[in-house]
């Protein structure tokens, strides 16, 4: 009786590091009407308002001032 061969299997590729699999059946999907609620803060007479300008007002200050320096 001839002795029956086994077909070599192929060899799985390696996945390099740093890499894996992504599952994207897994995400679940939000339904329109579940919004995310945010607190707000009451300012009645503005002055968050005007802080939050200042803020942002230096901000662009100071960017503007480190991009100088680094001319």
């Amino acid at each position: 009786m001839p002795v029956k061969s086994e077909k070599p299997r192929p060899q799985e590729k390696a996945i390099p590091a740093g890499f894996r699999k992504v599952n994207f059946g897994a995400i679940a999907k939000q339904k329109p009407d579940s919004r995310t609620s945010y607190p707000l803060l009451p300012d009645p007479q503005g002055r968050y308002a005007a802080i939050a300008v200042r803020i942002l007002e230096r901000s662009l200050q100071v960017e503007a001032l480190a991009g100088a320096l680094e001319v």
